[in-house]
């Protein structure tokens, strides 16, 4: 009543008083409607929450399940559907209303309401966006797409959400299709020295493929260091040790770390353990999340000098120091994507073998983007200690180990790695 319908009216009954009283009424059935959509739709996002926890209790982020045919086969999944029409009906009487409204707004040829009308259109524009993706999820699932419910932690809802399985096609049509030139470049593109993955991925069939080397010496510059009596992730003692590791880093280093991680809930973990012991040491820890942003956190970490940050997610990938260089890189555990998202389920299953084709090549990939966060430069020079024994006890950890450039590497005992690391950083290292 209030808002933008309220103020078209008004925009309209001023330049034309013979369409005072149908302008007026038509903007009271629109926030009638209004109302009613967000009634309805109430009831559809609340029947989807009591949905959604019949997904396993997990993250911080909330639980997600994933809309399979076995869910879709529930009794209260009808009772969504009847929801969802009812929504529907209201949300289309809303973009109905909002259309007419911005009809005769615009007929006025009135400048001081162009601004205005173009705000309303966007608005319709949102409704009915909502609307296509709604329909999509709930009663018109595409066999070429997953869906899936997230209940978000601290009443923050519940959301209804989808994406391709395959953009290949999409990609194809769009970019690769025309007589337009497209030149495609990235560090981590190819998987195993070839695109074939890669082409497969985004569609592209014909072009050619280079495969080059890298300009800096990482024999020279980079010590790959794999403690290997530390525990595998999951095993008993894994994250005390995760914990005691990283304090000796960063005591060896003395100057500027960069530990990833693969959950919130492992770097939290990590955080409260060695923020103590270090600040006792005069060496500051910093986190994502509790500390700010990702580009806050590397902002800080470049502005510090005895400083280790603790990230996850986006800062695996295209985050440089301002100005300055990491002393070593800490990769917590191999990336490997989590089996129970729905996104990366659903992958899996068009594969024979999910977890060879698609979880151990997209992990590998992950990898070699957080392994380039440490030398960015010809003059860089740092220490990469995996904290992740399986790269030497796993067979699939010999892809992990062909994907990095050659490098000095060395396995060493936990207790040893500090004495190691020092001497790498001093200049005495044999």
């Amino acid at each position: 009543n209030r808002g933008i319908l309220a103020r078209l009216a008004r925009a309209i009954t001023e330049g034309e008083v013979n369409v005072l009283d149908a302008s007026a009424n038509l903007a009271l059935q629109a926030a009638e409607a209004v109302e009613m959509a967000i009634q309805n739709a109430s009831v559809m996002f609340d029947l989807a929450a009591e949905i959604a926890t019949l997904a396993p209790k997990g993250a911080q982020q909330g639980a997600e399940l994933r809309l399979t045919s076995a869910v879709r086969t529930q009794p209260i999944w009808s009772d969504l559907e009847i929801a969802w029409e009812n929504a529907n009906t209201r949300l289309l009487e809303v973009s109905e209303h909002l259309g007419t409204l911005c009809e005769q707004a615009s007929a006025l040829n009135d400048s001081s309401s162009e601004g205005l009308v173009l705000d309303a259109y966007a608005v319709k524009d949102s409704v009915e966006g909502a609307v296509s993706s709604l329909r999509e999820a709930i009663p018109e699932p595409d066999d070429d797409s997953v869906y899936w419910l997230r209940a978000q932690s601290g009443n923050r809802g519940t959301n209804i959400n989808g994406a391709p399985l395959d953009v290949s096609g999409k990609l194809n049509e769009a970019l690769f299709s025309s007589d337009r030139t497209v030149i495609l470049t990235g560090a981590t593109v190819a998987y195993e020295k070839s695109f074939e993955r890669y082409r497969a991925s985004i569609g592209l069939e014909g072009g050619s493929d280079l495969v080059l080397g890298s300009p800096f010496d990482y024999e020279k510059n980079v010590l790959i260091a794999v403690p290997e009596d530390i525990p595998e992730p999951g095993a008993q003692g894994f994250a005390n040790a995760t914990a005691d590791t990283l304090v000796d880093i960063a005591r060896a280093s003395a100057g500027r770390v960069l530990a990833l991680f693969t959950s919130i809930s492992a770097l939290d973990n990590a955080r409260k353990a060695i923020t103590p012991v270090l600040g006792q040491k005069g060496i500051r820890v910093i986190a994502q999340g509790a500390d700010g942003s990702p580009a806050r956190i590397m902002r800080m970490l470049a502005e510090g000098d005895r400083t280790i940050a603790l990230g996850t997610s986006s800062l695996w990938e295209g985050v440089d120091l301002q100005g300055a260089s990491l002393d070593a890189l800490v990769m917590a555990r191999l990336p490997f994507p989590v089996p129970t998202d729905p996104v990366v389920a659903a992958r899996s299953e068009q594969f024979e073998d999910g977890f060879r084709e698609y979880s151990i090549p997209e992990a590998v990939q992950r990898f070699r983007q957080g392994f380039g966060r440490l030398i960015r430069s010809r003059t860089d020079r740092g220490a990469f200690v995996i904290l992740d024994s399986r790269i030497i006890t796993k067979n699939y950890g010999v892809k992990f180990q062909r994907a990095l450039p050659k490098c000095t590497v060395r396995r060493v005992s936990t207790d040893r790695l500090f004495e190691m690391l020092e001497s790498w950083r001093n200049g005495t290292f044999e």
